[in-house]
């Protein structure tokens, strides 16, 4: 089943949904600046993951300020955006468009240990937000983590952005 999601022209708070993963977005700014930094950033995701993609099938930088990624054909499995989709939120873009994937797993060990670490006096700060840096630091020395690097960033993001979403931090 596809799953998508079309937004007029109004911000949206966020375009990350509980429980999905996005594998097609579009995101536009009104900021020059952050425009100028969101394609860097996406640029360098699509260069560290991907090399070369083909900006006519999987990525587009245009104007008026937008930026498109992923499979726009439906989903191949090869995008899962939401943390590109966050930074460039962070950034102040807001979404246009984007197509979902339902059932985001984790590995039941893995979300164990990240509940566990993030629900630790030690990862908590005074004010009762989660020390990110220290959960990551529990969960990076974890049995349970993927092997490569890449792979557990990838993990450690899409899990901490579904936390977030399901407490309401990201809204």
């Amino acid at each position: 089943m596809l799953n998508v999601r079309i937004l007029g022209e109004q911000q949206e708070p966020t375009m990350l949904q509980k429980g999905m993963e996005m594998y097609d977005m579009q995101y536009r700014t009104n900021d020059a600046e952050a425009f100028e930094k969101g394609k860097k950033f996406v640029e360098d995701y699509v260069s560290k993951n991907f090399g070369e993609l083909g900006e006519d099938k999987f990525y587009i930088i245009d104007d008026p300020m937008q930026i498109t990624l992923g499979d726009a054909d439906g989903d191949s499995g090869k995008f899962s955006l939401n943390s590109v989709g966050h930074a460039l939120e962070k950034m102040g873009f807001f979404g246009k468009g984007a197509a979902y994937r339902s059932g985001v797993t984790f590995d039941s060990e893995f979300a164990r240990a990240f509940n566990r670490a993030v629900s630790s006096d030690e990862n908590t700060n005074k004010d009762g937000s989660v020390n990110w840096n220290f959960v990551d630091a529990d969960l990076y020395g974890s049995e349970h983590r993927p092997n490569s690097d890449d792979e557990y960033y990838n993990l450690f993001n899409s899990i901490a952005i579904q936390y977030e979403l399901s407490n309401g931090i990201i809204q």
